[in-house]
């Protein structure tokens, strides 16, 4: 690193001309309350929207496994039921 873009030693440097025009330019004058109010609603707003979709997002990934699961019992329990209702052999009496 050349000395001509080494960063002053310490912030408080008298020489370090971005400090003096920071210094110059003095405390930034407070946000209204109205804007600030404004401002932290919309976030507040925004931040419920991706709460809510992350909320159904964990309860889809939990809820369709499940339901994917007792889906297959059940066909697979109406395929076993429909099996053993039958009756092999031949019929007891002819008409």
């Amino acid at each position: 690193m050349s000395d001509r873009i080494k960063p002053p030693e310490s912030p408080d440097a008298p020489d370090d001309p971005i400090a003096r025009l920071i210094r110059l330019a003095g405390p930034r004058p407070p946000v209204p309350e109205e804007r600030m109010a404004r401002v932290r609603e919309s976030v507040h707003a925004r931040w419920r929207e991706a709460a809510t979709r992350e909320r159904r997002r964990v309860v889809l990934l939990i809820t369709a496994p499940i339901a994917a699961g007792l889906m297959a019992v059940a066909i697979g329990a109406g395929l076993w039921l429909q099996g053993k209702g039958r009756v092999t052999g031949a019929p007891a009496a002819l008409s």
